[in-house]
């Protein structure tokens, strides 16, 4: 409990040196939060009667009466796991991002219908079960991972969990680009067809990487391979796009707007309210409107050989937010990969609408 406050308010530790003594103080108001508790619980209880002196009217001998438990009143066994329950539940939803943790609230805490929750949330019933889809996603994962012996003590039966246990996910020697912090999980998933589907996620941020078939994975088993042809496959579907302005509906074939947008805008277009800095390749099928795509700037440049270049000496690296500049009197994007354990930085400059490479930079 005091680890837990700690993190909770780390906002406010304003000198590093003294966190022993304020982890003491923390613990300390822990404590003495339980025992007022304990003190006006204490003040509410009677003495029970005792059970020699419990008589009917006539004289009769009713102490069995003692025994019999009241069946409106709470099993204390019960409550206490119940408490249990909810405590570890507000510790995994610490772990989602704001929007999810309100999702969630609003399907299965306080069990609105989709619609309604939908509407409050400004979502498509779509967008908020796919928002609910990866919620109990990262989930699974954080009761699987962080919280595991803790859900584990409350008999949960996390080793059972159907995508990790069961669907062949196994740690990779890949790093999460997103966060930095840990290394990503990985599972190849037969598909109809003969063909494979490669799935990458980070148990830390939830960042995941989803080939969704599109990309011939026949025979390969290793996650570095795989993983770098579906991102040479996310280039060359993208980039003529780029040039021309428009792309496929990998749905129903019709040409469709692809253009540059940031946070703001990919949300007006797309709908939703949770924001991803930078900026975003996007393209909506107004046509079926069974299909959109959107995608990081800098992920459509991973491939480029001063960015493979660079991750090969810094495999733990991580990439920053895009944003437009101004780059010899004309508009440009930046786009930032930064190496974790040391201070090296990565700058490409690129055109606003092509993406096409104009300079790089390595501080």
């Amino acid at each position: 409990e005091t680890m837990l406050e700690a993190w909770r308010h780390l906002d406010a530790l304003s000198a590093p040196e003294g966190v022993q003594t304020w982890l003491k103080a923390i613990c300390r108001n822990v404590c003495q939060r339980y025992r007022r508790a304990h003190h006006l619980m204490a003040q509410r209880e009677l003495p029970l009667v005792n059970p020699t002196e419990i008589e009917d009217g006539d004289g009769n001998d009713m102490s069995y009466l003692q025994e019999m438990p009241d069946p409106l009143a709470l099993d204390p066994v019960d409550e206490l796991e119940r408490q249990d329950w909810m405590t570890l539940l507000d510790r995994a939803l610490g772990f989602l991002s704001a929007p999810s943790r309100e999702a969630v609230q609003l399907c299965y805490l306080n069990d609105l219908p989709q619609r309604e929750a939908a509407r409050q949330l400004g979502l498509t019933i779509t967008a908020l079960e796919a928002r609910l889809h990866r919620a109990r996603r990262q989930l699974r994962q954080v009761l699987n991972t962080e919280l595991r012996a803790q859900a584990e003590d409350f008999g949960l039966p996390v080793a059972a969990d159907h995508e990790d246990a069961g669907a062949g996910w196994r740690d990779t020697r890949l790093w999460c680009s997103k966060c930095g912090q840990r290394r990503l999980r990985g599972a190849f998933e037969p598909l109809a067809a003969d063909r494979v589907n490669l799935r990458l996620r980070c148990p830390g941020c939830g960042h995941e990487i989803n080939s969704w078939g599109h990309v011939p994975l026949q025979g390969i088993r290793s996650f570095r391979p795989a993983y770098k042809r579906v991102m040479r496959h996310v280039s060359n579907y993208f980039q003529p796009g780029l040039g021309s302005g428009w792309l496929a509906c990998t749905a129903c074939g019709t040409p469709q707007p692809l253009r540059v947008v940031d946070a703001d805008e990919a949300i007006r277009v797309l709908g939703g309210t949770e924001k991803q800095p930078g900026l975003l390749v996007i393209s909506q099928c107004q046509a079926c409107r069974r299909h959109h795509a959107d995608i990081a700037v800098a992920a459509l440049l991973w491939t480029h050989p001063s960015i493979q270049s660079f991750l090969g000496a810094h495999p733990r690296a991580l990439t920053e937010p895009e944003s437009y500049i101004e780059y010899l009197g004309q508009p440009a994007i930046r786009v930032r990969v930064a190496a974790v354990t040391s201070t090296q930085r990565l700058t490409l400059i690129t055109h606003p609408k092509t993406l096409q490479v104009l300079a790089t930079f390595e501080e």
